[in-house]
């Protein structure tokens, strides 16, 4: 009977070492499922509310990098007609828009539902450049045109 207890002791802890290493396992996975975001990740302004008037342009956004450095801006694609449409730099040559990752996907068949993304820029040499994302209202409140502004300023290496 001791050795029973000593048998089933010695599975239950055998078990939990395994579920443990599955589950450090798992969270290895979830961390590393997809392209590592920027450091610095900054949000666009959130939709209006149903019915609000959105102002025609938010204020302007300034970012400090250097070269060889990323950024991220996270928006929202929702399943209504506001957007935000992503904004490229004014002078490619200082900054370049890369990748957009997907933060989180709109389940499969859930109405209502929307994904969240980063979209990436890097500096590429010293100098200054604007990005402008322009948001554009449908029917969900009242009609806009807005505007967000990054002003990026990219300083060289030291």
């Amino acid at each position: 009977m001791r050795l029973v207890r000593r048998r089933t002791a010695l599975w239950i802890a055998v078990g939990a070492l395994v579920l443990a290493g599955a589950g450090v396992g798992t969270a290895a996975l979830l961390r590393h499922s997809g392209p590592a975001l920027p450091a610095t990740v900054l949000d666009v302004p959130a939709f209006p509310s149903p019915g609000a008037t959105a102002p025609s342009a938010f204020p302007a956004v300034e970012v400090a990098l250097r070269p060889g450095q990323s950024f991220g801006i996270r928006y929202t694609v929702p399943d209504y007609p506001e957007q935000w449409s992503i904004g490229t730099a004014e002078d490619a040559a200082v900054l370049e828009r890369g990748k957009s990752i997907t933060v989180q996907q709109s389940p499969k068949g859930n109405v209502g539902g929307s994904s969240s993304h980063v979209q990436v820029y890097r500096a590429l040499r010293p100098g200054t450049t604007r990005i402008v994302w322009t948001l554009a209202c449908g029917s969900q409140v009242s009609p806009c045109h807005s505007t967000e502004t990054y002003d990026v300023t990219v300083s060289a290496g030291s």
